[in-house]
């Protein structure tokens, strides 16, 4: 199976503030929800309740200690868990929040990065991670313009076998 992380970051990391994303770009999450459509995503508390509600053509994966009160939502006590009922899916994406990037780093086999050109500080981050431990697979670099207030490129990243 295959373990996709995949977020927005910035220079210094950021992938948050007070619950929310630091930035609006359209075509990100376009790219987002086209990527993971129809497709199982895991998430943590705290990012669910950022969105406020189950992704429309998701299965819906949150990782917390308490239920989560929705049809659409399955609920797992820990990242395992939730990754081993999921084994007969041939990917799963792992959309945050800090601690189930952190987790899922070591197990991931790709990640799809959007890296945004800001140094805007925030109180949610990526982990870091070993650039030499994973291979760029593709890169594309969209400009900054009226609807998308900063530069930004999105990446996709494969373990390498180093």
């Amino acid at each position: 199976m295959e373990i996709t992380l995949i977020a927005a970051l910035n220079e210094v990391f950021t992938i948050g503030i007070n619950q929310s994303l630091p930035w609006h770009l359209p075509i990100d999450l376009k790219h987002f929800m086209n990527t993971t459509k129809n497709k199982t995503i895991i998430m943590g508390r705290k990012t669910y309740e950022s969105i406020g509600k189950p992704l429309p053509h998701r299965n819906n994966i949150v990782i917390s200690r308490r239920p989560i009160d929705h049809p659409e939502v399955t609920t797992f006590h820990s990242l395992d868990d939730a990754i081993e009922a999921q084994k007969e899916a041939t990917e799963v994406f792992i959309t945050g929040g800090q601690r189930i990037y952190q987790a899922a780093l070591p197990i991931a086999t790709k990640m799809i990065l959007t890296f945004v050109e800001s140094w805007d500080e925030g109180d949610t981050f990526f982990p870091y991670f070993n650039p030499s431990h994973w291979k760029r697979q593709s890169i594309i670099q969209y400009p900054k313009d009226e609807k998308h207030a900063y530069r930004f490129n999105i990446q996709v990243l494969v373990r390498s076998e180093n």
